[in-house]
């Protein structure tokens, strides 16, 4: 039986959407008027990407449930606009917190207009590549949307059917199974990558492609294979080393046929100048003053509440924090001396030339010199480090506020894909050359012209077990794509969630046992553990999301049932916009 939807979003399907691409809208375009021509078709299409830079999406919610509650990023505070995010962050979060319901009702606003797009549009008069191209491209966004859903929510309610009022009202629901759903992402994703033309061919920016979808697979069939071989619930029924293969097949398509290059300057990918750059295979769009713009200080990605990496230069309000972890042991470092007395840093470097782009250990509320460098004081107290990969810097102002900027986040880049070809290869045979090739690209753009034993090359014989390349795979993705919305869901697909809090909490205390300052040791742990209570809070019921308890209190169907550990909970209030 099909399962139907409770949300009234599709409302906003038949009567109102906008493209995240350009500024058309077609409020007054209802129902089948939709579909009458090319250009109508290719709105609908469009709109159907509105999920990715809505609020609840890229601008804000999707990018901070990735990174908190993680042992890559900590929320500043718990005050008014940031409880949400807060709680999430120190796992006291429960079913009735509006942001996990926001990322959720959001994916389904998604699904729900590639539904009615795939329905609506497989009816029309147009020539056939043009109708698979349509069909493909929102075959890929539902495929991703559901691909999402099904990671943080596990057994979610599926469905392909159109929407229509009886299916938003009807309150008998069913989730599917991991399995069923999972069945349903293959399929659109296969189908994208068989009818979406490679991104020369697209006129308009930012649209998927080809090797995108190709690029996708590999993303899903290396979470199922992981899901499977480190025994993710949900996940038995995949065997590992056919979805190993397969992503590694798909990851090898991408490298050969797409067209795509790794950047000589890592600061350079995320430059808004530089948009839709080489190493960019889809991104989230967020055009300047256009209706994915709206309240960009919310997030996309550069937003000051909430996911806070700083928006106005160097007056960023950066709520977001990396963890000490993520910079001292993660990164690593060449030179790091600490205050006897305070305990606090007097000194850092690491030969790793993605920390400057990603985190910045001075004060974002000065404003650079006058030739354009940040200032450089280093600010002893780690906790007070941000996030800095999506700043707007003060000299890109002129033109922009910081509810109005023009920065895109990528969601997809060719250094993925050279690490996706690296993981499956070594998870099929340890000492395959082609993994450590792979993985080599990334290292070695990442290293510069540093210490050539600074991230030095990888090679056959240098893991004696999976386990030991993983540990060692997984710190190295966290280096490259930190604050991109991808750790969660790494610890996820590898069962490592509650590995790596506890792992936070054995590394910060090496170091500060190498060190040999007590006072330091113990600031450390506070700012990633004790602090924010990862030690009390933290428990197996939370590597999962709760459903949310809005969607509870409706269904009817008793076998409906809550995620396992999660109780039923008052719905908390959204305290809106600063």
């Amino acid at each position: 039986m099909k399962i139907r939807y409770i949300l009234p979003v599709f409302l906003l399907v038949l009567s109102s959407c906008s493209s995240f691409l350009e500024e058309n809208v077609y409020s007054s375009v209802a129902g089948d008027d939709m579909y009458k021509t090319f250009e109508q078709a290719d709105l609908a299409v469009m709109g159907c990407y509105n999920s990715l830079s809505a609020k609840e999406g890229f601008r804000n919610k999707w990018q901070g449930l990735m990174v908190y509650g993680t042992d890559e990023a900590r929320c500043y505070f718990s005050g008014k606009i940031n409880n949400n995010f807060f709680r999430v962050s120190n796992f006291s979060h429960t079913a009735g917190d509006t942001h996990i319901s926001g990322l959720y009702s959001n994916l389904y606003n998604g699904v729900i207009r590639c539904n009615d797009v795939i329905y609506n549009i497989s009816r029309m008069q147009l020539d056939s590549a043009t109708r698979n191209s349509f069909l493909a491209e929102a075959s890929f966004l539902r495929a991703y949307y559901y691909f999402t859903l099904v990671q943080l929510w596990g057994d979610v309610r599926l469905s392909t059917d159109p929407p229509s009022f009886a299916s938003v009202t009807e309150r008998n629901l069913t989730r599917s199974s991991v399995a069923d759903v999972y069945k349903q992402v293959v399929a659109d994703i296969e189908f994208a990558k068989k009818y979406l033309p490679p991104k020369e061919s697209i006129s308009k920016k930012g649209r998927a492609s080809k090797y995108a979808a190709f690029g996708m697979a590999a993303r899903i069939y290396l979470t199922m294979a992981s899901g499977s071989h480190w025994g993710v619930a949900g996940y038995e029924s995949f065997d590992d080393r056919t979805y190993y293969q397969l992503a590694k097949e798909n990851a090898q398509e991408v490298i050969k046929y797409g067209n795509y290059d790794l950047l000589d300057d890592y600061t350079a990918v995320f430059d808004w100048h530089n948009k839709y750059n080489a190493e960019i295979i889809f991104d989230v769009n967020f055009s300047i003053g256009g209706p994915g713009n709206g309240w960009v200080k919310m997030g996309g990605p550069s937003g000051g509440n909430g996911m806070g990496y700083g928006t106005n230069g160097w007056a960023g309000r950066n709520y977001c924090r990396p963890s000490a972890y993520l910079a001292l042991c993660v990164f690593g470092h060449t030179a790091l001396s600490v205050d006897e007395s305070k305990g606090t840093i007097k000194s850092f470097q690491t030969e790793d030339i993605r920390f400057g782009t990603s985190i910045a250990t001075f004060d974002l509320k000065t404003k650079e010199g006058e030739d354009g460098s940040p200032n450089n004081n280093l600010k002893g107290d780690v906790s007070n480090w941000s996030c800095f990969k999506f700043n707007l810097r003060q000299s890109d102002m002129p033109g922009f506020t910081w509810q109005n900027t023009p920065m895109n986040h990528p969601i997809m880049r060719y250094s993925e894909i050279y690490l996706i070809l690296a993981e499956a290869a070594a998870m099929l045979n340890l000492n395959d050359s082609e993994a450590y090739d792979a993985w080599n690209k990334v290292r070695e753009r990442a290293r510069g012209t540093a210490n050539p034993e600074y991230l030095r090359d990888l090679k056959p014989g240098d893991f004696a077990t999976q386990d030991e390349m993983m540990d060692e795979m997984m710190d190295e993705r966290l280096r490259e794509f930190c604050f991109e919305g991808m750790r969660r869901t790494d610890l996820l697909r590898t069962s490592r969630l509650l590995y790596a809090i506890d792992q936070m909490k054995t590394r910060l205390t090496e170091l500060g046992n190498a060190l040999g300052n007590e006072t330091f040791k113990e600031h450390i742990l506070a700012t990633d553990i004790y602090d924010t209570r990862y030690d009390v809070n933290v428990q197996p019921y939370h590597i999962l999301f709760p459903i949310p308890q809005a969607e509870m209190n409706v269904v009817s169907n008793p076998d409906y049932r809550q995620n396992p550990g999660w109780k039923p909970a008052e719905i908390e209030e959204d305290l809106g916009d600063e």
